[in-house]
């Protein structure tokens, strides 16, 4: 037989990434979730995006990516979210997948078995984006596992790298949101199709669009809409270039 080098044997096979600007008190227990996923053998490498967080937060994120032995990466100014998504999947060695990550998500033990048999049984997949609830709510039932999709947002997103390089990277135009529709709809006309994944969902609590920083971003949450709109010449029905945005 032919002898692997060592290193190409232990390359992960998902890379998490998850950006942070300060959120240090959420980062905890996303990174728990992670280390407790079930019936997944394969290595995984996670790695922390720091977007130019005061110095006292970007300590923090440091030592907790330090106790949860994953790779720590800091912007040296804070350039949103699509810059740090750049910023992962440029250092990621994934060699299926980047799972993008909110630091507010808590994915359920399951979660990863099951994202790793999809993205195994779908290789022209563009992305697949979970479904969340947020603590104390049932989550929903009774839907398909997959529902084809482009409007999806990046709080639970697993893309492959290779893709990812094939688009020519997020668009670090939009800096807050509908970066991540952005992508699906380029992958969705390069042939790539996208899905919304019911099953099982994932606990979001939604912190930087219901809690605090919600007043803070919402002025670029909306010049980000525009932008959006304007490039993929949305009407008011939903449609882009042709195309219906689900």
């Amino acid at each position: 037989y032919v002898r692997l080098p060592a290193g190409i044997l232990m390359l992960p096979l998902v890379t998490f990434g998850i950006p942070c600007y300060r959120g240090e008190g959420l980062l905890q227990a996303c990174l728990k979730s992670i280390r407790a996923q079930q019936g997944v053998t394969a290595p995984c490498e996670t790695i922390i995006c720091d977007d130019g967080s005061p110095p006292e937060s970007a300590t923090k994120l440091e030592e907790l990516s330090r106790e949860f032995g994953a790779k720590y990466l800091r912007l040296p100014k804070n350039r949103g979210c699509p810059a740090a998504y750049n910023q992962i999947l440029a250092e990621a060695t994934g060699t299926l997948a980047v799972v993008l990550l909110d630091n507010d998500v808590r994915l359920p033990p399951n979660w990863l078995a099951s994202a790793i048999e999809l993205m195994h049984a779908m290789p022209n997949v563009g992305v697949l984006s979970w479904i969340s609830h947020q603590p104390g709510e049932n989550p929903p039932s009774g839907r398909p596992l997959l529902e084809p999709a482009t409007d999806l947002a990046g709080y639970c997103y697993m893309l492959s790298k290779a893709k990812w390089i094939a688009m020519g990277r997020f668009d670090e135009s939009m800096r807050h949101c509908r970066n991540d529709s952005d992508m699906c709809v380029r992958l969705g006309l390069a042939g790539f199709p996208s899905f919304r994944v019911h099953y099982p969902p994932v606990e979001h609590l939604e912190h930087a669009t219901t809690g605090p920083m919600r007043v803070e971003l919402g002025v670029d949450i909306a010049e980000d809409v525009r932008k959006f709109d304007a490039k993929w010449a949305v009407t008011s029905s939903g449609e882009a270039e042709g195309r219906v945005l689900q």
